[in-house]
């Protein structure tokens, strides 16, 4: 037997528009989650990696320690002189003066006058002890304890080019862009069967160690070879 027909019932889905608001916030959101997961990861994977960050608390450390030793040598090129300190001697303050005149009573007596004894004279003050000298400060700690200094009279520096003419070496230097303060000089040497060959360097250390960090800093920055020498 046949089914009878089934009554269909249409459902219409309706939004107002309180309901259509709160469905574009939440979408709003959402893609702002996603885009801040985004940034958070992408940091992350360039933190880890990004090329070697700058240091230059270092480069400032090894200027102000290349000045502390300019300096250093110039007191020790200058000859010291010690001033000696003079005793201070101070001659002692005379005693004030006693008044001579003395009070009388209002009725003087009959009695004869008596001569009036003698002062003792004052005992001499001792004279005063003089100051002691004051003994030389010990000196300070240096900033280079612990590292290896270069000879007396000399210093590390950095070999950036070798060439053949004075020329050539002197347009090197002259057309040298330095990323800091410090500026390339030339120096000569004489090399067995070559002659006498202009080499090119920057940087005046007082420390192996100093010239060696200066090294890795001066190479990352550059992309040049160079070679510790001592000067």
């Amino acid at each position: 037997m046949p089914e009878p027909n089934r009554h269909r019932t249409k459902v219409e889905f309706r939004l107002d528009s309180r309901q259509v608001l709160l469905a574009f916030v939440g979408g709003v959101v959402l893609l702002a989650i996603a885009f801040a997961i985004g940034v958070m990861v992408g940091g992350r994977l360039s933190g880890v990696a990004g090329p070697v960050e700058d240091t230059p608390d270092l480069l400032a450390k090894l200027d102000e320690q290349e000045k502390t030793y300019q300096e250093h040598k110039t007191k020790e090129e200058a000859a010291p002189k010690v001033a000696e300190e003079k005793d201070d001697k101070t001659a002692p303050t005379p005693p004030k003066a006693l008044p001579n005149k003395e009070k009388q009573t209002e009725k003087q007596a009959v009695a004869p006058v008596e001569p009036k004894p003698k002062k003792k004279p004052d005992p001499p003050k001792p004279k005063p002890k003089p100051a002691p000298k004051a003994e030389p400060a010990p000196p300070a700690a240096s900033a280079t304890d612990g590292q290896t200094p270069a000879p007396a009279g000399q210093f590390y520096t950095l070999q950036i080019a070798s060439l053949p003419a004075r020329a050539k070496a002197e347009e090197y230097v002259k057309n040298f862009k330095s990323f800091d303060r410090r500026k390339p000089f030339v120096t000569t040497a004489d090399i067995p069967g070559k002659g006498t060959w202009y080499r090119v360097k920057i940087g005046k250390f007082e420390t192996k160690e100093q010239a060696l960090a200066y090294q890795s800093i001066f190479e990352a920055k550059t992309s040049l070879q160079t070679i510790l020498a001592l000067e």
